[in-house]
């Protein structure tokens, strides 16, 4: 047996160089072996080893060259987040993924873009799936929230670093997983949506800030929202008209800010 395969055992952490081996039966032995590992961890992972980690699982996806192996590598790292017992476990290896995406986002190339949008869109999926099966707990979603809007996150509206975080990118592919989880039946018995129509399904069962407040209804949050996102992108200075209001935001933001205007 050779030392890449033997090194790479049933229910042990594989070592990065091995996730991101040119050999493809490798890195696939590899994935597998991870796949055990994190069934089985009762712990979460130190960040710095789950940093490394998340080193190794990018460039193996990186790695991966044909499209259907592409679509099959990234709904099977996805599906980590739900081969992990404890949502706790899971909700730190989620982490782990958004860091390096933000890390590693300004490193991609336009020609390997589009599979990173793709591996994007399994993971929240796969994270809103997780939610599902931990009947929506409040703590796990503001957790979720936490990992999503803390600086350095994908959606943090004060980072500066602009380009390199995936913001823009994560909007389509949310509104595009929503659909699939509020389709299928009912995980538990919680009371479903009001309704199965998507995007406007969502709007009309969302909340401002604080889920306890119930949902808001949809005129009323587009009001509070167009509110809270002027406040940010204006500053302390909230009477400057818009022309002005766009002068002081980077390029980047502005487009964000627009986008997720238009989709409210």
């Amino acid at each position: 047996m050779s030392s890449s395969t033997s090194d790479v055992g049933a229910n042990a952490l594989p070592l990065g160089k091995y996730l991101a081996s040119t050999d493809k039966k490798t890195r696939d032995k590899a994935v597998k072996s991870l796949a055990a590992f994190l069934s089985s961890a009762r712990q979460p992972l130190p960040k710095l080893e789950m940093a490394k980690l998340w080193k190794g699982i990018f460039y193996c996806y990186w790695m991966s060259d044909k499209p259907l192996v592409q679509q099959a590598l990234a709904s099977e790292l996805a599906e980590l987040l739900l081969t992990i017992p404890s949502t706790d476990n899971s909700l730190a290896f989620l982490s782990g993924f958004w860091e390096a995406i933000v890390r590693e986002w300004n490193g991609i190339d336009r020609l390997r873009m589009d599979k990173y949008y793709m591996l994007v869109r399994k993971f929240i999926n796969a994270s809103l799936r997780l939610m599902g099966r931990d009947e929506w707990n409040r703590e796990a979603i503001l957790a979720y929230n936490e990992i999503l809007a803390r600086k350095g996150g994908p959606l943090c509206p004060e980072d500066s670093r602009g380009t390199t975080r995936p913001t823009v990118s994560f909007f389509d592919p949310l509104f595009n997983a929503l659909r699939p989880p509020m389709q299928e039946g009912p995980l538990t018995k919680r009371p479903r949506l009001d309704s199965d129509e998507g995007l406007e399904a969502l709007k009309g069962n969302s909340c401002l800030e604080n889920p306890e407040e119930g949902k808001i209804e949809n005129g009323k949050l587009r009001q509070q929202l167009c509110q809270k996102m002027f406040d940010i992108a204006s500053g302390s200075d909230l009477k400057k008209p818009l022309d002005e209001t766009k002068k002081l935001l980077t390029r980047n933001n502005y487009y964000n800010y627009y986008f997720c205007i238009t989709c409210v």
